[in-house]
């Protein structure tokens, strides 16, 4: 995800996207509404860093919730017997 504001604007509106890929097209889509500059100066002296602040956090809670854990024991002391089965059943 990434900050987005007009730069040329005076009182820019500050938006997290996210960039969207689709095959060998690429596009982004408003995630969050952070706020406009006038609004984000009364919370805080730099409303840019706010943004980037804001930003970090909606990757931190991304990459949380898109982590997933797989654990596989594998004993190579046992032996295995062969027979004639197939590996996967393709439905034939």
């Amino acid at each position: 995800m990434k900050l987005w504001y007009d730069r040329k604007s005076k009182d820019p509106t500050y938006f997290v996207q996210l960039g969207i890929r689709n095959g060998k097209k690429t596009t982004t889509k408003n995630i969050a509404r952070i706020g406009r500059h006038s609004e984000l100066l009364r919370i805080t002296d730099d409303p840019l860093s706010y943004a980037r602040e804001q930003v970090a956090k909606y990757n931190e809670e991304a990459k949380n919730n898109n982590q997933v854990s797989l654990e596989l024991k594998i004993n190579f002391a046992e032996k295995l017997k062969a027979d004639n089965s197939t590996a996967s059943s393709t439905g034939l």
